[in-house]
């Protein structure tokens, strides 16, 4: 039994077929990837730091988007949706659409056994080509523990992990700052991801 190859989309043909479906699709080299199903610690996690962060960006010129943003890291893609990032200032935007984001300064992915290995390598690969970007934030749901990686000056990455609840997690170029336990408020660890 042969099988078929699946057919090169386009980022054209990507964009009206995902902009048409209920649940997004990420996008890269020619292929679309369905978005899984989140669990409730994930969705605690982001409804958290959603809460934290926007809290603090009231009034600021930056502003606190969900997974419901398309990002675009490349001008061909791929095209991701990060489950939460922060962009300032105008936003640079794909098109009239408005539904997909060529900027971001903050980016923080919630990790999941699924996930996590893509989101530390292969999606970090192509978050740092975006020169917007300065933080990138990884939250795991299975325990209380934040992976930091900050942009220096000269261009390279330097990486913080954290864990302790009272550790605090700075963002200065947005102004904002949170201790690692406000992230998991009601989450429940052991609960299953």
């Amino acid at each position: 039994m042969s099988t078929q190859p699946k057919p090169y989309l386009t980022p054209e043909q990507y964009l009206a077929i995902d902009r048409a479906a209920e649940r997004g699709s990420e996008y890269y080299n020619g292929e679309m990837f369905p978005m899984s199903v989140v669990s409730l610690n994930h969705q605690r996690i982001f409804t958290n730091l959603v809460r934290v962060l926007g809290a603090q960006l009231d009034g600021h010129p930056c502003e606190i988007a969900g997974s419901n943003l398309r990002l675009r890291t490349a001008p061909r893609g791929p095209y991701f949706y990060p489950d939460i990032l922060v962009f300032c200032g105008k936003p640079q935007l794909e098109d009239r659409r408005q539904d997909t984001l060529l900027d971001a300064t903050v980016i923080i992915g919630i990790l999941s056994s699924s996930t996590e290995r893509y989101d530390r390598t292969f999606k970090f690969e192509h978050y740092r080509k975006l020169l917007s970007l300065h933080d990138y934030l990884l939250v795991a749901q299975d325990e209380m523990k934040i992976e930091h990686r900050v942009r220096r000056e000269d261009d390279s990455w330097e990486m913080f992990e954290v864990s302790h609840p009272q550790a605090m997690i700075a963002l200065p170029l947005i102004g904002c700052r949170f201790p690692v336990a406000d992230a998991y408020k009601q989450v429940e660890f052991g609960a299953g991801e």
